[in-house]
């Protein structure tokens, strides 16, 4: 009984699986629709307006717009590169295809493949090319005054923001001029124009003093021999001393020499403005009738009253030139 009611269930479901297969047979065959041959009216993808093109003309139009190079500006400098040279990949023939099947002024999106790589190692080129470094002034004698001189700004380019603004250039169609982000680093002045500062002409024998860039007073003085010659260049006063005492220094001309305390036969004078030029500093002589020559070992000799005035009004740290004319 049981064997039996198994038989007749087999015959049914193999006579519904025949009934399936006929009515199936009998049903209309349904065909995806094919795409159409032109764009739907007013369709674009992204800016660019497409609608009534077949592909291949949509598809020309799309890449022409996409593949107009990129400008940049930076400073009164310009220049440009296509995207491709940037590594930009845009989808334009998937976005034709999606374009085919639009509405009516539908917008479709041009995706674009880029990498941060291409970029930035772009950006990292023209970074070396454009950087320059900051040229700090210096202070130089200009007539009765000091003036800064040599100086140039310096300009950083902030190279992560400029690629990503470079990629952000690149998903789209936009063209408008790239402008590389950057800042300006001012020079500074080594030695400000308003601190007091000392120029020595040592060919004139004449030294000279200013304050806040200006001449405040000037002074006829000695300069080293020919075979001793005052040093040329940028110094520093190093040291100050009041009534010092003078030590041979270690020359053969001081050869046996022995210290002299201070007094009127002190050959330092009263003061001594030491420079950073071993034992060669700026000090006051009794001996009034060398000044106005080449008298000295190679220092700077200055008369009693007047060395006394300017080491009043210098510290430690106060600029000298000393220059040959």
């Amino acid at each position: 009984m049981v064997a039996g009611r198994s038989w007749a269930v087999a015959v049914a479901v193999v006579l519904g699986f025949l009934a399936a297969v006929a009515d199936a047979r009998s049903a209309p065959l349904v065909v995806p629709a094919p795409a159409p041959l032109t764009i739907a009216e007013g369709v674009r993808i992204g800016p660019v307006v497409v609608g009534g093109m077949d592909a291949a003309k949509a598809e020309a139009v799309v890449r022409a717009a996409y593949d107009r190079p990129l400008r940049f500006v930076f400073g009164g400098q310009r220049w440009q590169a296509s995207p491709g040279q940037l590594g930009a990949r845009p989808a334009v023939r998937n976005a034709i295809r999606r374009a085919l099947r639009a509405e009516p002024w539908q917008a479709v999106v041009l995706r674009v493949r880029t990498k941060d790589e291409p970029v930035r190692g772009y950006v990292r080129r023209l970074v070396r090319i454009l950087w320059h470094p900051t040229l700090n002034a210096r202070v130089v004698p200009a007539g009765s005054r000091l003036a800064a001189s040599g100086s140039r700004t310096s300009v950083v380019v902030d190279a992560a923001a400029t690629a990503d603004a470079i990629l952000a250039g690149l998903g789209g169609f936009n063209r408008t001029p790239i402008q590389f982000v950057h800042r300006r680093v001012k020079p500074r002045v080594v030695e400000s124009s308003r601190v007091p500062a000392i120029v020595v002409w040592r060919e004139s024998r004449e030294l000279f003093f200013y304050r806040g860039g200006s001449l405040v007073r000037w002074f006829t003085v000695a300069v080293g021999r020919t075979e001793h010659p005052t040093p040329l260049g940028r110094f520093l006063i190093a040291s100050k001393q009041v009534d010092p005492t003078w030590y041979p220094p270690d020359s053969e001309w001081a050869e046996g020499l022995e210290p002299v305390e201070p007094g009127p036969g002190n050959p330092l004078g009263t003061r001594w403005l030491g420079l950073t030029s071993p034992e060669i500093g700026i000090h006051g002589t009794y001996e009034t009738g060398s000044l106005g020559t080449a008298a000295s070992h190679g220092c700077v000799r200055m008369g009693i009253p007047e060395v006394e005035w300017l080491f009043s009004q210098v510290e430690v740290g106060t600029p000298v030139w000393i220059i040959e004319a």
